[in-house]
Order: C-alpha cells, then sequence, then structure tokens
C-alpha cells in the first residue's frame, strides 16, 4: 500500500487496540515501512507492547528503538 493507506491501517489498528499511540508515531512507521498490513500491524503492536513493558510513551524515538532492525531492514531493501 502507498504511505497515506499504511496510515489509515495504522490509524485503525490503533483505534481496535485502544489508541495510545501518537499521530506522529503513526506517521513515522507509515513513512517507513514498506510492508503489507501484517508488518504494519506487527510493527504497531511492538510499538505498544514496549512502551508498556517500558513504562515510557510511544513516541517516535521509542519506535526507533523498538524497531530497530525492521527498520534498518526497510531502509535496505
Amino acid at each position: 500500500p502507498d504511505r497515506e493507506t499504511r496510515l489509515q491501517i495504522l490509524r485503525a489498528k490503533s483505534r481496535v487496540a485502544g489508541g495510545g499511540v501518537p499521530e506522529a508515531t503513526l506517521a513515522f512507521l507509515a513513512e517507513h515501512l514498506r510492508g503489507n498490513v501484517r508488518e504494519l500491524e506487527g510493527a504497531l503492536q511492538s510499538v505498544r507492547h514496549y512502551a508498556r513493558v517500558t513504562g515510557r510513551p510511544a513516541d517516535v524515538a521509542l519506535a526507533r528503538e523498538a524497531l530497530g532492525e525492521l527498520l534498518r531492514h526497510a531502509v535496505r531493501v
């Protein structure tokens, strides 16, 4: 999906999961991840879980940390 579609998917998945992920973080994920819906949903779940475990807000810095290897792979591809 294109960037805007990825962002809409992430917004919908975030709402279903109870929110908690800021719009800036969703936009960051939509910009840097190019995969399918499953990959987007998995990345969102990873960010939410990492935020819960570390007790930190789910901001862009946390998303970079939580998805480091996935983001590096996405950039290479």
